[in-house]
This record gives structure tokens, sequence and C-alpha cells, in this order.
């Protein structure tokens, strides 16, 4: 099973997931503010960064090991589908626009700015005749674990099953949603 560090600044988030048997890593939407933060985590752990993997445009090249990949990278047909992480896959999510990406790694989900905590509630009721069980995120298990791009509140984390429910919950921000 993959482990994740998560770093914050204001209300960014970015991502450090590593397979702990091959050492192989991933950062994900790393921040430049924080390149010594990260150097020094890998050199700690004795993780070897094989990714630089951005949830939409890579804006700013950054001196970290590793293969850069974005949106624009991941939205081809050559694209791969998964990324290999030691023990582990990283499957990679591309919206239908291709502007944003989302990376699926042993039940845990780096979406960027693509899903935040709560963000399926907003959509759902300016959208109310949106078929919202074909949205990508609640194609997952509920199980599955959500790191977004952002921070909402003190909210740095959710679950696709807490974001079902947010949805569906019957308040009136959610018209349109079946109750139950």
């Amino acid at each position: 099973m993959a482990r994740v560090k998560q770093w914050r600044v204001n209300q960014q988030l970015s991502y450090l997931l590593f397979d702990p048997i091959s050492r192989r890593g991933a950062l994900i939407d790393p921040q430049p503010a924080l390149v010594s933060c990260y150097i020094q985590t890998l050199e700690q752990l004795g993780v070897a960064n094989a990714y630089l993997l951005f949830t939409g445009e890579m804006t700013q090249i950054m001196n970290i090991p590793g293969q850069m990949l974005d949106a624009g990278a991941l939205s081809g047909s050559a694209a791969p589908d998964t990324l290999a992480l030691g023990e582990s896959y990283i499957r990679v999510v591309v919206d239908p626009a291709a502007l944003r990406v989302a990376y699926v790694c042993d039940g845990l989900i780096f979406s960027g700015m693509w899903w935040l905590p709560g963000g399926l509630r907003p959509f759902v009721a300016s959208e109310p005749e949106a078929d919202v069980d074909k949205l990508p995120l609640l194609q997952l298990p509920d199980d599955y674990v959500l790191y977004p791009g952002r921070a909402i509140g003190s909210l740095c984390i959710s679950s696709v099953a807490q974001e079902k429910a947010l949805c569906y919950d019957p308040l009136p921000a959610c018209a349109g949603a079946p109750s139950g």
C-alpha cells in the first residue's frame, strides 16, 4: 500500500506518494516554495522520486528529480494510462476537456482543483439536470480517499462516500438531487 505525505502552504496542497517497498515516489502538484522541503523529505525517507505530477498545466520547472507530467502531456493518445511506482501503479484519469488530471493509486485519489471537498454539491445545485452518477469521482469505490489540491477551510481530505453523502443530502443547496 502506497504512503502519503501532505504539505500545505496557505490553502494549496501538495503530496509525496511513495511505495514503501521499492522506495519510489511521485510528487504531486509540487510548489516552488517547497523544493528544499521536498528534497529533504525524499532524502530522509530514502525515496527516489520518479515523477513530478501536475493535476493541471505545469507552470514552473523545478529542480527536483523525476519525469514531469501535466494535463497537456497526459491527454494525448500516446499518453500512458498508468505509471509504475514500484509495487503500486498510478492510474491516470484525464477530464474530457483534457485540462485536468487526477491520479489514483491504491485507493487514494489526487485530484488537484478538479474535485475539491464538498465540490459536487455546488455543481449539482447549479446543474440540477446533470447526470451526477456519471461523474468520474462517483465511479470510484466509496472507500477511496480524496486528496484535493486546495484545502476548503480546515478540510484537507475527503472520501468518495463523503462526497456522495454531501451531494445527495436533501438540503436546498443540492436541489434536484435524489433525496434518500
